[in-house]
């Protein structure tokens, strides 16, 4: 069961990145239930309060700052699609056909890429 809050149901997040260069958190959350969730990319920078990026349909999976911290990488599996959104006020594109590219003439199913390594040194 969700947690509630003054009768309201909390976001769970199902992801989160910090930012390599600042106090900036990028997050993916779900609220709701069923075919009222919603999936938004929500930032939060310093002590204000969250900004969204992005809702899709679907679900999202993963989110990774790009090296330069301008950028998030969220995977959206769904879709076959990598969306790289910009933090500043441009919106971004998508990458289609993902999981194929890591699989040039793969035959069948092919499962969908994680993002490793991408943004910072663990």
């Amino acid at each position: 069961a969700a947690s509630t809050w003054v009768g309201r149901s909390l976001p769970r997040v199902e992801d989160a990145a910090l930012s390599p260069h600042s106090d900036t958190v990028a997050a993916l959350v779900r609220t709701g239930h069923g075919s009222r969730a919603r999936r938004p990319v929500l930032v939060y920078r310093g002590t204000g309060g969250p900004r969204r990026l992005l809702t899709v349909p679907g679900r999202l999976s993963q989110v990774v700052f790009s090296p330069d911290a301008r950028r998030l990488l969220v995977a959206w599996p769904e879709a076959d699609e990598w969306l790289f959104l910009r933090l500043g006020p441009s919106r971004g594109e998508g990458v289609g056909d993902v999981a194929a590219a890591f699989s040039p003439g793969g035959e069948g199913a092919v499962a969908f890429p994680q993002v490793e390594g991408w943004c910072c040194a663990r």
